[in-house]
């Protein structure tokens, strides 16, 4: 009966341990590898952190954004959490500084120029301002400020999750698991396909164990999908 009247309104009930959303499942890889640490990487104005507290997470957080008016929303929204640090940088795979294009639609900020597509398909993603924002690789910011620790490393960065991943050769004996945002069907120029996204990963010993779709086409192919990922 509950099952019927949760169709009849639009939802489906499913068992979270078959067949969990992105939430659960992360909290499930989480206890099962012991993560004590979440480096949330393009963390905009603080979602992601936010979803895992409410999950029940209460480990540590470091949130990473270089975006200077979502680095201020971010700050506040993590003042009363003591074990949530912030920290207004991008991720990448060398250190220095770049121009992010600063969109309307600031969780589609990026280091890289939307395409025809993601105009098409995405709003505000090309009404954008040039920021000058500052990067460090995660091998240079863990070794300076944490060790010792089993790490989940999540990536929202549009386009420029490998360039993150690449800046983390030597820290990724602790790197347990990850997540990175995976486009099937490419919104940026010059961004890496999903094939060539999961090889990396793969190659570096990391293996799937679940695919959550973001953004679906009306016809229902994927456009995102967030994908998680264990090291063996």
């Amino acid at each position: 009966m509950i099952k019927w009247t949760a169709r009849l309104f639009g939802y489906e009930l499913i068992n979270s341990k078959k067949q969990p959303s992105l939430l659960p499942h992360l909290l499930r890889v989480f206890k099962q590898n012991s993560i004590d640490l979440v480096l949330d990487v393009g963390a905009n104005e603080g979602q992601f952190a936010k979803d895992l507290r409410k999950y029940g997470f209460r480990g540590e957080i470091h949130s990473f954004e270089p975006v200077a008016s979502c680095y201020q929303v971010l700050l506040r929204a993590s003042k009363n959490d003591e074990h949530w640090h912030v920290h207004n940088m991008a991720l990448g795979a060398e250190n220095g500084y770049m121009e992010i294009n600063v969109s309307s639609a600031t969780k589609l900020s990026s280091f890289l120029q939307a395409n025809d597509f993601g105009v098409k398909r995405l709003a505000g993603i090309d009404d954008t301002q040039m920021e000058r924002v500052k990067i460090e690789t995660l091998d240079s910011f863990l070794r300076h400020n944490i060790s010792n620790k089993r790490i989940f490393l999540k990536m929202d960065t549009q386009g420029f999750d490998l360039n993150v991943f690449a800046g983390s050769i030597n820290s990724r004996e602790n790197i347990v698991g990850l997540l990175s945002e995976l486009s099937l069907q490419r919104i940026y120029h010059d961004m890496p396909s999903y094939t060539s996204a999961l090889e990396t990963y793969e190659q570096a010993n990391y293996r799937v164990t679940g695919l959550f779709p973001i953004i679906r086409n009306l016809d229902l192919t994927l456009v995102e999908m967030d994908c998680v990922m264990i090291r063996k």
